[in-house]
C-alpha cells in the first residue's frame, strides 16, 4: 500500500514537470521564417519588416529573416512557421521565386501571407481570390479601431474566400463602399491583406499574429516616458510623474545610462529624480547606450562593465531597473545581445532610428517578456479617446518623448487623463535584472533587491551644487622650509663669525692703546 502511494506521488510529481517540459519543447518548435522580396525603400510599404519583426518578438518566437533572393531550396521545412511578406510592385522587377512557392506546395507547416502571389497551396486552402488596386482610398476597422488609407501605390485586398475562415476587421473602398476582410485564418493558413507602417495595420495585426502562432497570453497598455536623460528638466519630469500618479496611470521611464563620475552632483541627483518617479508608480528601464560611428569601431569590450557600473548606481540610490529599451538592431546583434542585454529578461524593441551593428545576424533574439512601441501620436489616429479598452492581444507600450516642449508633454498627459484605457502597471508581472553584485526581482507589484523588499522614496532630496570636481593635491613646503632653514643658519652663523673677528680686533686695538 505505500508503494502504492509513492508510486502516486511520483506520478503526480515527475507527469508536471514532463508536461511542462513538453510544452517547453512546443515553445522550442515555434521557429519562424520570415522572407520578404523587397524593403520598399520610398514606397508606402518602407518599414514594414522591421515592423513585422519587432511585432513577432512580441510573440516570444525565434524569427529569421531573409530575402527571396537569398532563398535556398527546401529552407521552409527547418521552420515551423512561414511568414512571406510581398512589397514589389507589379512594375517592379521581381526575383526569382520558383524554388520557395515549389517548397510552399509541400510545405506542412503554418503558413501566413501577406501581399499580393499567395502561393497554390493557400489559394485552394482559403478559396482565396484577390485584387490589386492602383492609388486606393480605403478604410481599415479593426475591434473598433479604424484608419483611413490614401496611398500613391497598389494596395491587394481580399475579393472572396472560404466561408469557414475566420475573419478579421475590414476594408471598405471609399469609392464603391464595398467591404472585405483584413484577414483571414483557416487551419494551418492565414492571408493578410496588407501591412503598413504608421497606420492601424501596423499592430492590428498583431489580432492574426496571436491566432496563428496559438499564443495564450493576455495584453494590455502601458504608457512609456521616452528620451530620458541626465541634462533633462528634472523638475519637469518629477511635475509629469506627479500628474500620472494623480490621474492613477503606472507608468516606465526609459532612462539613458551614465557610466562615469557618478560621485557628480548631476548625476545624484538624476538618480533621485528616478527614485521620486519610481516611487510614483514608476518602473525603471534602461536604455540602451548610444552607439555612433567612433564606438563602433573602437574597443566596445567596456559595454558589459560600464552597463554593470549603472547598474549598481542605481541601486545603490536605491532604485531598481526591471528592464532594458533598445532599438530593434540590437537584438539582431550578436555583440550587443551577449554584452548589453544579458542582464534582463525584460525588453521593449524600439525601432530603429540608426543602425550600428556590431555583429549583426539575420536571427531576432527571444526575450520572456517582451512589448511593442508606438508613438502616441500615432495611437490618437486610430483610436478615439472614448473607446473602452481593457485588453488587448499583446502588450503596448505608447511612447512620450521627454526631449519635446513641456507643453506638448504636458497636452498628452492631458489626453491619457482622459482616455478610457486601463493603464497596466509594468510591476505587477514578473520582471528581473541580475549582475554580480545585485540582483532585481519585481512581482505582483513588490520589488525585491537581493532578496529584500524595497523601501520606496516618497521625497525628492535636493543635491547641493558645491563639489570639487578636480580634487587638488596638497602642496608640500617641507623641502623648501628646509632649505631655507639651511640657509639662514648658514648666514648667522657667517655673521657672528664676523661679528666675533670684528669683536676681537677691536678688542685687541683698545688693549693696544690702553698699554700705550
Amino acid at each position: 500500500m505505500k508503494r502504492y502511494i509513492l508510486t502516486l506521488l511520483l506520478i503526480a510529481i515527475i507527469f508536471p514537470v514532463t508536461a511542462s517540459a513538453g510544452t517547453a519543447h512546443a515553445e522550442q518548435q515555434k521557429q519562424v521564417l520570415l522572407v520578404y522580396d523587397s524593403l520598399s525603400l520610398g514606397a508606402s510599404a518602407e518599414g514594414n519588416v522591421d515592423a513585422l519583426k519587432r511585432l513577432l518578438g512580441v510573440f516570444n518566437v525565434d524569427v529569421t529573416t531573409i530575402n527571396i533572393e537569398h532563398y535556398e531550396q527546401n529552407l521552409v521545412n527547418s521552420y515551423s512557421h512561414v511568414i512571406i511578406l510581398r512589397n514589389k510592385q507589379k512594375d517592379e522587377q521581381a526575383f526569382d521565386d520558383d524554388a520557395l512557392m515549389h517548397d510552399m506546395e509541400r510545405y506542412t507547416g503554418k503558413y501566413l501571407h501577406i501581399g499580393a502571389k499567395p502561393a497554390s497551396s493557400m489559394v485552394r486552402a482559403l478559396a482565396l481570390k484577390i485584387k490589386t488596386e492602383q492609388s486606393p482610398a480605403v478604410r481599415l476597422t479593426m475591434n473598433g479601431f479604424s484608419n483611413e488609407l490614401r496611398l500613391s501605390d497598389e494596395l491587394t485586398m481580399i475579393v472572396d474566400a472560404a466561408h469557414d475562415a475566420k475573419q478579421y476587421g475590414s476594408i471598405q473602398e471609399m469609392m464603391s463602399s464595398s467591404t472585405s476582410p483584413y484577414a483571414l485564418i483557416k487551419g494551418n493558413y492565414a492571408y493578410l491583406s496588407f501591412y503598413l507602417k504608421g497606420d492601424l495595420s501596423e499592430w492590428a495585426a498583431g489580432y492574426v499574429l496571436k491566432d496563428w502562432l496559438n499564443v495564450d497570453q493576455a495584453g494590455g497598455m502601458y504608457v512609456l516616458l521616452t528620451e530620458v536623460y541626465p541634462f533633462s528638466d528634472l523638475e519637469l519630469l518629477r511635475e509629469i510623474s506627479d500628474h500620472l500618479y494623480q490621474a492613477g496611470i503606472p507608468f516606465l521611464v526609459s532612462a539613458n545610462p551614465i557610466f562615469s563620475n557618478f560621485d557628480y552632483p548631476a548625476a545624484k541627483r538624476y538618480a533621485e529624480t528616478l527614485g521620486y518617479m519610481q516611487a510614483r508608480n514608476g518602473s525603471i528601464l534602461i536604455d540602451a547606450p548610444t552607439v555612433s560611428s567612433q564606438t563602433i569601431s573602437a574597443d566596445l569590450s567596456v559595454l558589459s562593465s560600464n552597463i554593470v557600473s549603472y547598474i549598481n548606481f542605481l541601486v545603490e540610490h536605491s532604485v531598481v531597473p526591471l528592464g532594458a529599451t533598445a532599438e530593434l538592431y540590437w537584438f539582431e546583434d550578436e555583440y550587443y545581445l551577449s554584452e548589453g542585454l544579458r542582464f534582463y529578461d525584460s525588453v521593449i524593441m524600439l525601432p530603429n532610428v540608426k543602425m550600428m551593428s556590431n555583429q549583426p545576424t539575420n536571427r531576432l533574439q527571444v526575450f520572456p517578456s517582451s512589448m511593442y512601441s508606438l508613438e502616441l501620436e500615432q495611437w490618437k489616429k486610430h483610436a478615439d479617446k472614448s473607446l473602452v479598452i481593457e485588453d488587448m492581444p499583446f502588450n503596448i507600450a505608447l511612447t512620450i518623448d521627454m526631449l519635446k516642449s513641456a507643453d506638448e508633454a504636458k497636452q498628452k498627459l492631458e489626453w491619457l487623463s482622459e482616455a478610457w484605457v486601463l493603464f497596466r502597471d509594468y510591476k505587477l508581472e514578473s520582471h528581473s535584472v541580475t549582475t554580480e553584485q545585485a540582483e532585481v526581482v519585481s512581482e505582483k507589484g513588490t520589488l525585491r533587491l537581493n532578496g529584500n523588499d524595497l523601501q520606496l522614496k516618497e521625497l525628492y532630496i535636493e543635491i547641493s551644487s558645491e563639489h570639487v570636481y578636480i580634487e587638488q593635491k596638497e602642496a608640500s613646503f617641507e623641502k623648501l622650509f628646509t632649505v631655507q632653514n639651511r640657509i639662514f643658519i648658514v648666514l648667522i652663523t657667517i655673521v657672528l663669525i664676523v661679528f666675533a673677528v670684528l669683536l676681537w680686533i677691536g678688542y685687541r686695538l683698545y688693549r693696544k692703546k690702553y698699554v700705550e
